[in-house]
């Protein structure tokens, strides 16, 4: 794995913590964080493949205006998702701040979006690895007026 790849995934490792019916954080399992769309529910979630596993989801989460993020520390975010009288307590802890303020940003982007009823944010506007874009070096026209007739 080159070095990029590991900085990435280290940003992106966290732990994922439910609470319990005695009020305890129970861990559900070390994997790796994404913000990506969720066919099912067509709309941007959190989704953690385990990493032992990496077929097997250890959360999968969907993002709404309605719903109370917080960001806690530089490594953690926690909220509650579900109906009034089925809610569920969520965390995810990040290994690296940078993961988790990343994260914050996107998750923070995405709310804006679906409070300000604006088209849903475009999946490529939420990539985390911005991909250089190589334009042509600038033509030279000189050559062109070297020919020119004066009038």
């Amino acid at each position: 794995m080159n070095k990029d790849r590991m900085n990435k995934a280290a940003k992106r490792r966290v732990k994922v913590y439910k609470i319990n019916d005695k009020g305890q954080w129970d861990d559900q399992g070390t994997g790796h964080v994404e913000i990506k769309n969720i066919e099912k529910w067509d709309r941007m979630g959190i989704v953690v493949k385990s990493e032992k596993d990496k077929t097997l989801t250890i959360l999968e989460s969907k993002i709404v205006a309605e719903d109370v993020y917080q960001k806690q520390q530089d490594t953690l975010i926690v909220w509650t998702e579900g109906a009034e009288e089925d809610t569920v307590d969520l965390a995810l802890s990040f290994q690296e701040a940078d993961g988790c303020a990343e994260i914050w940003d996107t998750i923070s982007d995405i709310q804006i979006n679906l409070n300000s009823n604006s088209p849903a944010l475009a999946e490529e506007e939420l990539l985390f690895d911005s991909v250089p874009i190589n334009l042509p070096a600038p033509v030279s026209y000189t050559h062109l007026r070297a020919h020119e007739t004066p009038e």
